[in-house]
């Protein structure tokens, strides 16, 4: 098995620059009619709300429902979720200054980053389970890199731009720059989306962005009893590290026998390709799982 919780999420940098240009540009949020604390809370909550479901099986919680991107990744239990959340920020506020504003306004900012926070990840290729209670199903539109430094480099950037401008006093200018922000946001999420039908037009039955580039997507072809994977430079048109990894064949007794390993289990909640590598030598074998992704 391998595989990492760390490889497997929008990196944080994205999250917090992504919930900062939100609130500092949408609605009551940007003209300041609600306390920094209530800022704080929703920008805490794009940054890292749903994700702190890592804590549950310290906690002893066991089953689907409490895994990473489970429950907390969805749009209902998110939202019940920040409200959780928000209302323990709203009572440390209170105890800090014996002040801290109306709930509503806590409940609203946690409710709206966490939102932002499963936007964010439903745009990978990781997948997020949007419509639970009603389904288990993930859905992803694999259009940016779980860790994709220039999506999440370039936004940071825009936003201590914007800061400092604001902080000398020319708002028009940090405006303009949260805006030109978005719309670069937007422009990169249009390549991906490029990437990703042009690669599935080229006969590939999947299209993933790298983290290196975003010119570079690794795309999966079906191949015999297997997958073959390719990166491929979109614009150039350059191919390199082709190989190929073996589909799970279930009807070995000793691939199902691995597959109930709860290692494995917990990789295949996840998984979109499954893949295996099988040695067999001295009279025992080894399996091993991974996903394309």
């Amino acid at each position: 098995f391998t595989g990492s919780p760390l490889g497997t999420a929008v990196d944080p940098l994205a999250h917090i620059v992504t919930g900062a240009l939100v609130f500092r540009s949408v609605g009551p949020f940007a003209r300041r009619r609600v306390a920094p604390s209530v800022l704080a809370c929703g920008v805490l909550m794009a940054t890292c709300g749903p994700d702190l479901d890592i804590l549950f099986p310290v906690l002893g919680l066991r089953g689907w429902v409490f895994q990473h991107r489970a429950f907390t990744h969805s749009v209902l239990g998110g939202a019940a979720w920040a409200c959780v959340l928000a209302a323990g920020f709203w009572g440390a506020v209170q105890i800090a200054h014996r002040k801290s504003g109306p709930f509503q306004e806590y409940a609203l900012a946690g409710v709206l980053g966490t939102w932002l926070h499963i936007l964010g990840d439903w745009g990978t290729s990781y997948g997020t389970p949007l419509l639970w209670p009603f389904s288990r199903g993930e859905f992803s539109l694999d259009l940016i890199s779980n860790l994709d430094l220039f999506y999440g480099g370039a936004l940071a950037i825009s936003v201590v731009v914007a800061a400092e401008l604001a902080r000398r006093s020319r708002a028009g200018h940090a405006s303009a720059i949260r805006l030109t922000s978005f719309a670069a946001a937007l422009l990169y999420v249009g390549v991906g989306f490029w990437g990703r039908e042009a690669a599935l037009r080229d006969g590939a039955v999947a299209s993933f962005p790298a983290f290196e580039s975003p010119a570079v997507r690794r795309l999966v072809y079906p191949e015999g009893t297997g997958y073959r994977l390719v990166r491929k430079n979109l614009v150039t048109g350059g191919e390199w590290e082709r190989h190929v990894d073996l589909r799970p064949d279930y009807s070995d007794p000793v691939v199902r026998a691995s597959a109930e390993a709860p290692e494995v289990t917990r990789l295949l909640k996840h998984a979109r390709f499954p893949v295996i590598r099988i040695r067999r030598e001295g009279g025992g074998t080894t399996v091993w799982w991974t996903d394309l992704l």
